[in-house]
Parts: C-alpha cells; sequence; structure tokens
C-alpha cells in the first residue's frame, strides 16, 4: 500500500527508475546479436520474452527489498503501546454514571427511564460515546441493572439543518436572554424522543444542561454570548447568564447564582475545567 502511494504521489520518479533498472539489465544482458535483423523472427521473440522476464524479476525483487523493510517499520508501530487519560472527563463521566435510576410517575412504563443531558457539542460527543445510550440510540456501553440510560438533546454532527437548530437553543444558557426563557426551551421545546418499549414512544425533555464557563468571557467577538449578540440584536449589551457561574467563591460553597433560581439548581462543579452541571427543575 505504502509503494502504490508512493507510485501515486511521484509517477515520474518511479517511471524514470524502472527505465534506468531496465537499461542496467540490458547492459548485462546485451541484445546485439539476438536482436539482429539477420535473425529469424523466431529468435527475436524468445528474445523479447526472455528480457521482459528479467526486467519483471528485477523490479519484483527490488520492490520486495523494500516491502520487508516496510514492513519492518509497520511492526516497530504496532509494537507501540500507548494510553490516553483525561481525569477531569473521567470524573464527570463516573459522575453520571452514579446517578440513580430516574423514575416518573407520569410513564405508563414501570422500568427506569433515561436521563436527558444538553450542553456543548464537543463535550456531548465524548459523552456519547462513553455512557451507556437508551433506546432507539446505538452504543457501546452496556446499561447496567441499577442505572438508567442517557440521551443527549444535540450531536456533535449538525451537518442537518435539525441539528443545527437545536444546537442552537442547546447553547442558550450562553445567550443573554431571560432566564425563564431559556428554562422554558431546555423544559419545553428541547426534547428527545425515548422508547420506553416496542409499543410505547414518549418525549422527555433536558434534565441536565452542562455549561464551560471558560467559553463565556468576551474574547473579541469569540465567545458564545458574543455570537448570540448575531442572533440577538436587541439584547446586546446585557449581561450572559453564563457569567453567573463565574463566582468560584459561590460555586465552592455549592450554592446556585440567584439569577438562575429558581429554575436552575447547580449540582456539579469542577473548578479546573470550569465545568458546571446544572439541574433544570421542573417548575411546571
Amino acid at each position: 500500500m505504502c509503494l502504490s502511494l508512493a507510485i501515486l504521489a511521484q509517477p515520474t520518479r518511479w517511471f524514470d527508475m524502472f527505465h534506468e533498472v531496465k537499461s542496467i539489465s540490458g547492459r548485462i544482458f546485451p541484445t546485439s546479436s539476438l536482436n539482429s535483423v539477420c535473425e529469424p523472427e523466431k529468435k527475436t521473440k524468445r528474445s523479447f520474452w526472455f528480457h521482459h522476464v528479467i526486467y519483471t524479476t528485477i523490479l519484483v525483487l527490488f520492490i520486495a527489498f523494500m516491502a520487508g523493510r516496510g514492513l519492518e517499520n509497520l511492526k516497530s508501530e504496532w509494537s507501540i503501546q500507548g494510553s490516553f487519560s483525561a481525569y477531569e472527563s473521567e470524573i464527570l463521566i463516573n459522575w453520571f454514571r452514579s446517578l440513580p435510576q430516574k423514575r416518573e410517575d407520569s410513564t405508563l412504563s414501570s422500568s427506569s427511564l433515561s436521563w436527558i443531558i444538553s450542553g456543548p457539542m464537543s463535550l456531548l460527543g465524548n459523552l456519547r460515546l462513553t455512557l451507556p445510550a437508551s433506546a432507539p440510540y446505538p452504543s457501546t456501553q452496556i446499561v447496567s441493572l441499577n442505572e438508567s440510560g442517557f440521551a443527549f438533546t444535540n450531536h456533535p454532527h449538525y451537518e442537518n439543518t435539525m441539528l443545527r437548530y437545536r444546537t442552537i437553543l442547546a447553547y442558550g444558557i450562553y445567550s443573554r436572554k431571560p432566564v425563564h426563557d431559556v428554562w422554558h426551551t431546555y423544559r419545553h421545546i428541547l426534547k428527545v424522543n425515548i422508547i420506553i418499549h416496542i409499543y410505547l414512544q414518549e418525549i422527555y425533555p433536558a434534565d441536565f444542561v452542562i455549561v464551560e464557563t471558560h467559553t463565556c468571557p468576551s474574547r473579541g467577538g469569540c465567545s458564545k454570548p458574543e455570537l448570540f449578540d448575531l442572533l440577538d440584536t436587541n439584547l446586546a449589551g446585557r449581561p450572559a447568564l453564563c457569567e453567573s457561574l463565574m463566582n468560584i467563591q459561590l460555586l465552592k460553597a455549592g450554592r446556585t447564582p440567584s439569577t438562575l433560581e429558581p429554575y436552575f439548581t447547580v449540582v456539579y462543579v469542577e473548578l479546573y475545567t470550569g465545568r458546571v452541571v446544572l439541574y433544570v427543575n421542573k417548575l411546571t
């Protein structure tokens, strides 16, 4: 494969090399006497095939030599064993998996429901791969008997128009809208279809909103609140909702900012990365 890519990348050099090999073999096996015009046509054809075999053999041996070195390099690369660690993300994943089973009296099924998570696309992509998903979403993780599955309000692949719209809604905590409007979005608009069993499917709102506070401060037009100013031009200049989560002392005490009450409750704080998980209170 590597040789094929090399030939495609620099075909002229490889053809020149082939002709050079051909000329060298021609010096080793002279053809003047064999290709004389006075010799029979049968002998000329035999000479042609003989030299064709010689050229092909030399080329095959040359490629085999290169392939041998290439296999050694591949074995050397395959023997390298590394590890990846994201301690803060692992803590967040373990926290979600430690949640009790979710149950609601309104459901027609006695089985546990799914926790619905909303938040930044990059982080949700990691959680989507590491948390057991609820039906009908495929997952590499298996839901144990004492835990609920997880579903997500938005997906990191937002090529679809609806996914892009849902992603804007999921980032509402970074906007400058009134807290009630943002809460209403998570509670009544940004919902997920969950299959309870083969004959029953219900729609549930977001339970948790993950906020990355380091993307909240102004960065010369690139922060999330400033991007929302392009959509909500009439709200430009007002404080963003995520700014209330930048009070370190308040978060250390495990308290919820008054600007978010009674709609949201701080349930998880990670000071090193600036991640905060808000629980969407069920007021109505």
